[in-house]
């Protein structure tokens, strides 16, 4: 669409045609709908000619015109040099508006986060321990042998327990935790975070508002917050983490689910500790007592690209997504009135945002534990090797409820 949008001043326009010819444009692939022709302009009028199979342009090579349907265009003009012409009917949709020009407000921000990312990760490349160039080949080359054959893991580990036996190596992972300001595990979560979600995207967040740009300057003066988000995987860049794309993760988005469901939840509000561990702590710990910040944290990381709803009401578009606020409360509810397993509490905050994870709705997973309790609790107390594996699969009475006859079924 943009090199459409580009070529289009370049346009030129038969004397009297109905259609705009782009030169070199073509539309589409796969299409082999064609007539022949001699020129443009009848390639132009056989496409208005085919209206009413879906033309609206036609591609003409110097022999043959192929005609193009709007979903066709959609895709954006592709320059080729065996396209002579692409001839535009009136039916052809315009292109968007090219994008405005970014804000002097974004750019400063794009300048500050990058300035930022350097300082930070020079100042973690500074401190890395220097590695033995002979041992650091013979380990690339074990790893990339591992990788091909599955049974070559002894030299693997042999070769990554020698660059872990040099001095510089142990003096460098032995260092204690410096997750205050100048500290280097500060710079290295900053360097980290500011990278994974890059200055332009989190400048785009930050350039929404000054509330948007407070959160982001909160978060990345938060060094075991960041920590923690790390630890847990990040923040996903696509809707519940799809695909192996990891550029522009939303951390601005992610802090600012985050903020709302602290500030939501009661029990949250009251605890003025920020991200809810001492930089000393243990990370991403299993107590009990810090379960609910890592429910919070894990479902703002893994709601920051908003989750599409299964069966939403298509009348109502407040029912299209999941609400992540409103998430965390069912979990915190249903935690406090004893519903859930009790591992729950000892999740680590990746495991907890794969438990709040879910499209359904909350009356769904109310009912299946009401249901699972009423009529197969010995699901719920079965051993942890089975457990999750029986309940998935639904039981179906035939008669009496209380009969033991049951059917099993997928």
């Amino acid at each position: 669409m943009q090199l459409l949008v580009l070529l289009l001043p370049l346009a030129e326009a038969g004397a009297g045609a109905p259609c705009t010819f782009v030169p070199h444009c073509d539309y589409g692939k796969g299409s082999r709908d064609n007539a022949p022709a001699t020129t443009r302009e009848e390639c132009c009028t056989l496409c208005q000619q085919h209206a009413a199979q879906g033309c609206v342009a036609g591609v003409f090579d110097g022999s043959h015109c192929w005609f193009k349907k709007a979903g066709d265009l959609a895709h954006g003009c592709t320059h080729s040099s065996r396209a002579q012409f692409a001839c535009l009917t009136a039916a052809a949709p315009h292109p968007p508006a090219p994008p405005p020009p970014p804000s002097p407000e974004y750019l400063a921000l794009v300048k500050q986060y990058t300035d930022m990312r350097e300082q930070a990760c020079a100042k973690v490349v500074a401190k890395l321990p220097a590695l033995d160039p002979e041992d650091e080949g013979a380990f690339t080359a074990a790893y990339a042998n591992l990788a091909k054959n599955e049974s070559a893991t002894a030299p693997a580990l042999a070769a990554a327990q020698k660059l872990l036996d040099s001095s510089d190596v142990k003096a460098f992972l032995t260092l204690p935790d410096s997750f205050t300001e100048g500290g280097l595990d500060a710079a290295m979560a900053l360097c980290a975070v500011l990278s994974d979600a890059t200055p332009a995207g989190l400048a785009q967040y930050a350039a929404t508002g000054k509330p948007e740009e407070q959160l982001v300057s909160t978060l990345i003066g938060d060094f075991t917050l960041m920590r923690d988000m790390l630890v847990a995987g990040g923040p996903v860049s696509s809707e519940n983490g799809k695909g192996s794309d990891r550029s522009g993760c939303r951390y601005g988005e992610a802090m600012g689910i985050y903020t709302n469901i602290t500030k939501a939840s009661a029990v949250l509000s009251a605890d003025r500790t920020g991200s809810g561990t001492a930089p000393d702590a243990l990370w991403d710990d299993r107590s009990h007592a810090n379960i609910l910040k890592r429910v919070a944290l894990g479902t703002a990381l893994q709601h920051a690209v908003p989750l599409h709803r299964r069966y939403p009401n298509p009348l109502d578009p407040s029912t299209f997504f999941i609400d992540p606020v409103a998430r965390y409360q069912h979990y915190e509810q249903a935690y406090h009135a004893g519903e859930l397993d009790p591992a729950f509490e000892v999740l680590s905050t990746f495991e907890a945002r794969h438990t709040t994870n879910t499209d359904a709705q909350h009356e769904d997973q109310q009912w299946l534990r009401d249901t699972m309790a009423n009529y197969r609790p010995d699901h719920i107390a079965a051993g942890y090797g089975w457990r999750y594996a029986g309940a998935v699969k639904t039981e179906v009475a035939y008669g009496d409820p209380q009969c033991a006859k049951f059917k099993t079924v997928k």
